[in-house]
């Protein structure tokens, strides 16, 4: 569940997408001056870098947010449900968005979306409750809901990336809580990701093992660099997964080729797996060549490795 919340969840009134959970703003009133207020009442919101300006003229009125300086949501910044059976949810990337007040530029703030991910995979989705801002509970995960801020293309990879950290998510489990069914591909792409981020991804950790299946080869449209880690985490973990996966499943390959970009990723997996440590690779990739690769396409897939074969 990557939801899509209005900016002025946090401030004000609720937007939400088709096929999410309804959500309100915090628990503040809707008259509410951090100039005049006790700071016991705001406190929690005190220690966040909300407000670039500062807390002075921050208010609330009528359910819209003023603030004379950027407002600043960082990657991973928690919203906490008032009931603990729901997810918590983490601001994904961060946003910087410019001062607001009673304004038409208001208007648009509150048109303006901010991504969230789940934080808890086996527990409810939020529907219809209010909010309590903190700071992410974890660095790893800030750094996790900051990854692919760059990225053309966003949303794909990053519910899974949280659910392997925090659940030891394998891909069944994913699809299981997700409407968008997570390919091998992605799947792959997300466990690659958590692994350049320090700290998340422990290969001596037993939770973790069952996530790294050696099935995942058959997303060969992840990254060059992904696939590579694969193999050599499968070197580490599953040796003889590995092997036997090669063995046994090069006709589930037939249909990824139809296309030279395809043809080319399928080449970055023979070379990942040409520079496997496992001696069984090795002796088992001349089978798996052949059951793998459809006769039409054999002579292009390999015109395409680095190496050899």
């Amino acid at each position: 569940m990557i939801a899509l919340l209005a900016a002025s969840l946090l401030f004000g009134g609720p937007q939400w997408g088709p096929n999410h959970g309804r959500f309100s703003d915090v628990p503040l009133s809707d008259y509410f001056h951090f100039d005049s207020a006790q700071k016991s009442d705001y406190g929690y919101l005190a220690n966040l870098p909300l407000f670039r300006g500062g807390l002075a003229g921050v208010r609330f009125r009528e359910r819209q947010l003023v603030a004379p300086g950027n407002v600043y949501l960082e990657p991973g910044l928690t919203l906490v449900p008032e009931d603990s059976a729901y997810q918590r949810l983490g601001v994904l990337w961060g946003y910087d968005l410019p001062p607001c007040g009673p304004s038409p530029r208001a208007v648009r703030l509150a048109r303006e979306l901010v991504h969230v991910a789940c934080f808890d995979m086996d527990k409810k989705m939020p529907d219809n409750m209010r909010f309590r801002i903190e700071a992410c509970p974890d660095p790893i995960l800030g750094k996790l809901c900051g990854l692919d801020k760059e990225l053309p293309i966003r949303g794909l990879y990053e519910q899974p990336r949280i659910w392997i950290y925090t659940n030891n998510a394998t891909r069944a489990d994913c699809n299981a809580h997700l409407q968008r069914e997570i390919t091998p591909s992605i799947y792959l792409r997300s466990l690659w990701e958590d692994s350049t981020v320090s700290g998340a991804l422990d290969l001596t950790k037993p939770g973790i093992l069952k996530c790294i299946e050696p099935n995942l080869i058959l997303g060969i449209n992840a990254p060059q660099r992904a696939k590579q880690w694969l193999v050599g985490a499968l070197d580490i973990v599953n040796p003889s997964g590995l092997v036997h996966e090669l063995q046994t499943d090069g006709p589930s390959f037939q249909g990824l080729v139809p296309d030279n970009d395809r043809a080319k990723n399928m080449a970055g997996l023979l070379d990942a797996l040409y520079d496997s440590k496992t001696p069984g690779v090795t002796l088992a990739l001349p089978h798996f060549i052949d059951t793998a690769l459809p006769p039409d396409r054999k002579r292009l897939v390999l015109s395409f490795c680095t190496h050899q074969f």
